[in-house]
């Protein structure tokens, strides 16, 4: 199983960082690719990556989202996912909110410091990073993982 995980200038350190250690620790392979300017360790270039072996896709937020759409690779990537918002619903930070409605979506309104995620089939959505944790679980829950605790 793998994950795309994109980023680049100007994304949200911590949006990254955090999903970066969740396929470590899920023993998961992942691509981490990413423009320089950021001291993360890189998997695979935008150029090398072939979609249909991949089975998530992660885009931190920060301004990294509005400035790589001026990358073709990206936005290949990003639009391989295109009509996924399409009579959906979805969270993000209140300044994402016309991106949400424009793609046909139906914008949830959650507090940036709420520890609430929103879960409309395969798609997980978060306002920002403090909820992060409760995003990865339900990330994982999607990606049909399951931890268990031994006793």
């Amino acid at each position: 199983m793998k994950a795309i995980i994109l980023s680049g200038d100007y994304i949200e350190d911590y949006e990254l960082f955090a999903p970066i250690k969740l396929p470590e620790m899920l023993d998961i392979d992942r691509t981490h690719s990413e423009n320089i300017g950021h001291p993360f360790e890189l998997s695979q270039m935008y150029a090398d990556i072939k979609l249909d072996e991949y089975a998530g896709l992660v885009v931190p937020g920060g301004r990294y989202p509005k400035y790589q759409r001026y990358d073709q690779r990206v936005l290949d990537i990003i639009l391989a996912a295109a009509g996924v918002l399409k009579g959906r619903s979805c969270s993000t930070v209140h300044i994402s909110k016309l991106e949400v409605l424009a793609g046909g979506g139906t914008y949830v309104d959650f507090d940036m410091l709420s520890k609430n995620v929103y879960v409309d089939g395969n798609l997980v959505s978060a306002p920002a990073y403090p909820v992060i944790g409760v995003w990865m679980r339900e990330f994982i829950k999607l990606l049909g993982v399951k931890v268990q605790f031994s006793s």
